[in-house]
Parts: structure tokens; sequence; C-alpha cells
């Protein structure tokens, strides 16, 4: 096994997931007082983690739900909050100590229309102490940089937590840990994908829930290897961002289901036709014209599929650190936690 804090912590995703799954069954999930709006906010990748939670939550429970960069929360209220509404603010910071989400806390406190729920992976963090509720997985502590187990854990929480409020079957995501352990034996196929000299530039693509996953993907491979890599909603990539697709580029689609078949295999068959090479990982059974399909272990309607393909995407960026010679545990630039003063 790889001496890399960031391999180690991938690889102990499944272990970490039945941990949060015991931890999410037994919470007590308290049900809005009033008719709100859920309102998820993070930065960087838990911002990414943002953006398919709440698509994930108002999808599972019917309730309004969106996603902002906590900065939005202050810098912009009266864009961010409509004056008859009611919110519950869902702040999510692994460390607990993001200075934006902290300011965010902090900007609404003492509002009555707005109650606020921490999702955070250290208890004694100043996070906690300014939201209302906190979930708190103390079990996944992260030595690396880069965030890997704790945005599969924190969205896996928030997965639960989505569905125990609707009162739903929790079956399917209860398969989670067991689908990530299956996963985690497969991601050596990336490894060809991230080694090719030729693969100059990675384009993530997804829809709905797994538009977050493709900002996430994306930025794992930024901040680990700096190569040039975007993410875009799956359809919107023709319009303009197909005009880089060329013999150095790869295209990555997440599939979950929500696209027809067809559109799929039309859009990567486009990309074919301008010399990029296809990656397709998701649920789905079909070729679809792919270079590469990775077939997450799991049934075709399984809502569990959408994390489960955060293992590919995140080896691939290690991998491809490795293959560079860079260090995957501190990257260029970086720090665990950005630290930003707003006083005066």
């Amino acid at each position: 096994m790889s001496s890399s804090y960031t391999f180690q912590e991938i690889h102990s995703q499944a272990a970490t997931l039945e941990t949060t799954q015991k931890l999410m069954l037994d919470l007590s999930i308290k049900k809005p007082e009033n008719k709100c709006v859920h309102l998820f906010i993070g930065c960087g990748t838990s911002y990414y983690l943002a953006i398919s939670a709440s698509r994930f939550f108002q999808e599972t429970t019917g309730m309004a739900a969106q996603a902002v960069p906590a900065s939005e929360v202050f810098l912009h209220p009266k864009q961010t909050f409509a004056q008859d509404c009611h919110y519950k603010l869902i702040a999510i910071s692994r460390s607990g100590t993001t200075s934006e989400v902290l300011h965010a806390l902090k900007s609404v406190r003492g509002n009555k229309k707005i109650a606020t729920l921490a999702v955070t992976c250290h208890a004694d963090s100043e996070i906690t102490q300014l939201s209302g509720e906190s979930i708190i997985l103390n079990h996944v502590q992260e030595k690396s940089v880069v965030m890997t187990q704790s945005f599969t854990n924190m969205l896996y929480a928030l997965q639960l937590y989505s569905a125990r409020l609707a009162q739903l079957e929790l079956h399917d995501l209860l398969l989670v840990p067991q689908i990530v352990k299956e996963t985690l034996k497969d991601t050596e196929m990336m490894r060809e994908i991230a080694e090719t000299e030729q693969n100059q530039r990675f384009i993530f693509l997804g829809t709905g829930s797994s538009f977050g996953l493709a900002e996430e993907g994306c930025l794992k491979l930024k901040e680990m290897t700096q190569t040039e890599s975007e993410a875009y909603s799956a359809l919107e990539f023709r319009h303009g961002p197909i005009s880089m697709v060329d013999e150095k580029t790869v295209v990555l689609l997440l599939s979950t289901g929500d696209l027809p078949r067809k559109i799929e295999e039309s859009l990567l068959l486009d990309v074919q036709s301008f010399g990029g090479r296809t990656v397709l990982i998701g649920n789905q059974h079909e070729r679809l014209g792919a270079d590469l399909v990775i077939t997450v272990p799991c049934s075709s309607n399984c809502k569990a599929a959408l994390l489960c393909l955060m293992p590919y995407l995140q080896m691939l960026a290690y991998y491809r650190a490795t293959a560079l010679g860079l260090n995957p545990d501190h990257p260029r630039n970086l720090n665990q936690v950005v630290k930003i003063s707003f006083s005066s």
C-alpha cells in the first residue's frame, strides 16, 4: 500500500462510510418548524458538495433547496435571501474553521427566519458553536490537504439526512459502503488515463446531482496536478466549450440515468469526432461508443450510484500526481484551511 496519506484516505472510505451510516441512523432528525428553503453553503470542495447535496435534498424531500458559495451569504444577502421566506442554512466545512463559512453564520445570527445546521468533521470547531444543530463526523480525520473521504462522508451524511427527513425507504443508501468497497478494488483502470502523456486536458461532465461531482473531480485534478481541467453541465458542453476538444483532450461523462442513452451516445460521438478520448462512468451497462466504460456495481435506479463515482475521480488525480512526480499530500500553493480576516 502507498505511504501517501491521500491514497490511504481514499482507500479507507468504505470503513468511514459505515461509521457515518451508523451515526446518521442514530441521529435525531428535526423537521423544520416552518416551510423553508434549505440553503447549502461551503467553499471549494465543500461548495461542490453543497451543489450535489442540495439537488439530492430537493429531489428526495420535495422541499426547496439551493447551493451558494458561503461568501454570497454576507456579500450579497439580498440576492441570497428573499424577505418573505424562512431558511435553513446548512453550513459545510471539513475543519469547521473555514473563514467564509464562519462569517456567513455570524452574519445571520439573531435572524429568526434563518435556522442553522453545521456539517463538519471536527466536534470542537467554531462552526458547531455558531449553529443551532450539527452533524459531526469526528471519525473522518484527514492529514492530506485535499478533501477525499471527507467529501464522500459529508455528502453521504446529507443524503441520509435527506432520506430520513422525507421518511423514505433507505435500502439503496444503506448499500453505499459496500458499493464503495467494491469500487475501490476497480480504480486501477484510471491509471492508464492518468499516465498517458498525450492526455493534457480533462473535461468533466455531469447533470443534476452529478454536476457537483463533476466540479469536484475537476478540482481534485487541478489541486493535485495543476492539469488543465474544466467541468460543465453535460448538455451545456456543446454550447461553446466543445471547441476546446482535440486529440489531447479526455472527456469524462458521469452517467446516473438523468440523460437518455441516445443523447449521451451522441455527445460522446461528437467528442470523438474532434479527436477527443471519452470515458463513461456510472451505473449504466451499455458501452454507448465510449473509449472506456466504468460501471459502478449497483442497479440502474440506485441513488447510491451518485456517491460511488467519486473514488474513480479521486484516484485519477492521485495517479496523475504520482506520474508527474508530484506529492498529492501537499499540492502547490494550498493549505488544509483557508484563513481570511474580515475585520475592518
